[in-house]
């Protein structure tokens, strides 16, 4: 995809295919979701010049049209306490079941705005595996500036801000932090990335579905390393690997 076709095609797909009547019950905000959805726009119209955002970009919108995350979200099991888990299974909101599915979506988009513009100077975990908490010290600023920085500029519920911008934390660090949409747009924004360096996943189907396969595979062993959760990254493998979850071209 050409860079100049990136931002159209993105915001064609907000327009035609997000649903944003979700963030009218986030609290903390006034603005009706239709002011929200215009400044999303405007925002991603700001990147149009980003290579960084452009490439995130082109990853995100195919992880969109791949059509993964109305596969996931409906999805629920029993533990073996008999109780029923999904991967949202803390929503504070009341959203329905569609509603998380566009909820999810435009996290997954505004983190890519946040990850390559606000907190483009993010440190380097593995650096400070010695000194987490200086770490964990330096994200959080980061994350605070970036939400101030994005809501001063754009009409975007802070709150909606603050749940993309904590999935940078490390799932280690902070687990008591983060919420389960935070860590399932963590997983889904290495997901795209990785499913990207493979080629022909685009044109060839029969091939997608073993690659996708291995993809989750690897995000799993590597869980750690990412700062992903592991628990939620091997939920996610055993449902791609059961063939509840498709990559679909």
């Amino acid at each position: 995809m050409e860079n100049n076709e990136v931002c159209s095609n993105l915001i064609k797909y907000i327009e035609n295919a997000i649903n944003f009547s979700f963030i009218a019950k986030i609290p903390g905000y006034d603005k009706e979701p239709r002011v929200q959805k215009e400044a999303l726009i405007r925002l991603i119209q700001k990147f149009d010049k980003n290579e960084s955002f452009l490439e995130f970009a082109t990853y995100t919108l195919t992880t969109l049209q791949s059509g993964i995350i109305t596969q996931i979200i409906p999805l629920t099991w029993s533990k073996p306490n008999g109780m029923k888990d999904s991967f949202i299974n803390d929503d504070k909101f009341g959203l329905s079941i569609d509603e998380i599915i566009n909820y999810i979506s435009v996290l997954l988009i505004v983190k890519d705005i946040m990850h390559t513009s606000y907190i483009a100077s993010l440190p380097i975990y593995n650096s400070y595996r010695y000194n987490q908490k200086e770490f964990y010290n330096n994200v959080v600023e980061l994350i605070e500036n970036a939400v101030d920085n994005i809501s001063t500029l754009e009409s975007i519920n802070p709150i909606f801000l603050a749940i993309a911008a904590k999935s940078i934390l490390p799932f280690s660090i902070r687990d008591n932090e983060l919420s389960a949409s935070s860590k399932l747009i963590a997983i889904l924004f290495n997901v795209s990335r990785i499913m990207a360096s493979y080629p022909n996943t685009e044109t060839n189907v029969a091939h997608t579905q073993p690659i996708f396969i291995s993809t989750i595979y690897n995000l799993v062993n590597n869980a750690s390393f990412l700062g992903l959760d592991y628990k939620m990254a091997n939920e996610f493998y055993d449902k791609v690997k059961s063939g509840d979850i498709k990559w679909k071209n």
